[in-house]
């Protein structure tokens, strides 16, 4: 597998998370989302606000089975890549309760192969399109 094939499923694992958690899919586990981020994780969210790992996790917590969604990454390309840490850009289409939208991420990763893909999330910054 090439390095790109494996951000890009390390990517769309953690979207189809999002998106069965979203939709209330029994006998999922959050630790399949915040295992795969490190301690020190943060996000930039569209708005600009910066979100600690522990406001991302319990953020998502309390959607879970909260409406109709679907989310789908298009255009995934690595910008940086040193053999251990990699920072990839992609597009993140969502349809949620009937809303669509879309973003442009950028995320910095490190090699882990006891993460949950096989990659620890350091950092994720998201613009909306």
């Amino acid at each position: 597998m090439t390095e790109l094939s494996a951000v890009r499923a390390e990517i769309v694992r953690l979207h189809d998370f999002f998106e069965a958690w979203f939709n209330g899919v029994e006998g999922l586990s959050l630790a399949a989302f915040s295992n795969a981020l490190d301690p020190q994780f943060y996000m930039v969210a569209p708005s600009g606000a910066k979100l600690s790992k522990a406001a991302v996790v319990n953020g998502v917590a309390t959607q879970f089975g909260e409406d109709s969604s679907q989310i789908s990454i298009h255009n995934v390309e690595i910008e940086y890549s040193d053999g251990s840490a990699v920072t990839a850009t992609y597009e993140e289409h969502q349809v949620r309760g009937g809303v669509g939208s879309a973003r442009i991420t950028t995320v910095t990763m490190v090699t882990d192969r006891n993460a949950p893909g096989g990659y620890r999330w350091l950092f994720v910054h998201e613009t909306w399109l």
